[in-house]
């Protein structure tokens, strides 16, 4: 092959890209986890300037404390124990009561009062029974919501 038909080495500027080390690694996991966490109790104290010292309570209190939206409302819930749930679960017969009353156990904020389950979407309380259930250990772990 005659020299003047040989392609040309493309050389480059760049860097070959760096293998980051596990240390590397963990602590810009925890950078960013760190981030996170001060923007979600940026967003809490958006809603009232009390919540996030309401929440660290809360984690100090309970070994799980999570949240959802459920059609634009934030709800914070607990985990409950063994003897909450049986307590619940050994006076109410109606299943819809259940639901009511885990969610009424494991809320944390808002506050809501028993009548006000009555006029609220019939998901609601269902829904947060079954994430107040999944706190509590009932079910998997792999649509746990976000923990605070």
């Amino acid at each position: 092959m005659d020299p003047k038909e040989q392609p040309e080495e493309q050389t480059t500027n760049e860097e070959p890209e760096k293998e980051i080390t596990e240390r590397e690694l963990r602590d810009r996991l925890m950078k960013e986890e760190a981030a996170a966490r001060a923007k979600r109790m940026e967003y809490l104290k958006s809603i009232d300037p009390s919540l996030p010292e309401k929440v660290a309570q809360w984690k100090r209190d309970y070994p799980y404390v999570g949240s959802v939206h459920i059609q634009d409302q934030l709800y914070i819930f607990r985990a409950i124990s063994r003897a909450e749930y049986l307590a619940i679960a050994t006076k109410i017969g109606d299943q819809a009561k259940i639901e009511e009353a885990l969610a009424s156990k494991g809320l944390l904020w808002p506050p809501i009062n028993t009548m006000e389950w009555v006029t609220m979407p019939a998901g609601i309380p269902f829904t947060l029974s079954q994430l107040v259930q999944q706190a509590s250990g009932f079910q998997p772990d792999e649509t746990l919501p976000i923990r605070l």
